[in-house]
């Protein structure tokens, strides 16, 4: 559940890019897992009115499974590229554009370019985190302001 109408945009925003790109659904989850898998974090920073910086954590499959989508592969397909951290990067780049977008309407920002580490998962706290479901995979999304 959205805690605030920038977690309501940074959700929808990152819903219309999944659809839009790599026809890929989301719905919130209601509960944490457990455990989470090892995850990566892509992050992109936007500056202007408000500066923030957004965070989206994903596995590795799931950045294949977005590749195989935006390339129109079929399950079982080999990639040129078989990470997927392109295509994470690339979901978080449009997602920010589609925030500003909305943002933007007087304003002029300023994008970084994407970035993706590896995300240690132990101790993270997931009530800072929009949890959700795409397509069976687990993500987690959040929108920090930056100093």
């Amino acid at each position: 559940m959205c805690k605030d109408n920038n977690a309501q945009l940074l959700v929808q925003s990152l819903a219309e890019a999944l659809e839009t790109m790599a026809f890929i659904s989301i719905t919130p989850l209601e509960q944490a897992p457990a455990q989470l898998e090892s995850a990566l974090k892509a992050s992109i920073r936007f500056t202007g009115p408000m500066s923030r910086s957004i965070e989206l954590l994903a596995s590795e499959d799931f950045g294949r499974y977005v590749q195989g989508n935006l390339l129109g592969e079929s399950p079982g397909e080999s990639s040129l590229c078989p990470s997927g951290q392109d295509a994470i990067k690339e979901i978080i780049n449009v997602t920010c554009g589609l925030i500003l977008r909305d943002k933007s309407d007087r304003a002029s920002y300023t994008m970084a370019v994407p970035r993706i580490e590896s995300f240690d998962t132990s101790g993270w706290a997931v009530h800072q985190w929009e949890l959700l479901d795409a397509d069976g995979f687990m993500l987690a999304v959040r929108m920090r302001e930056e100093q």
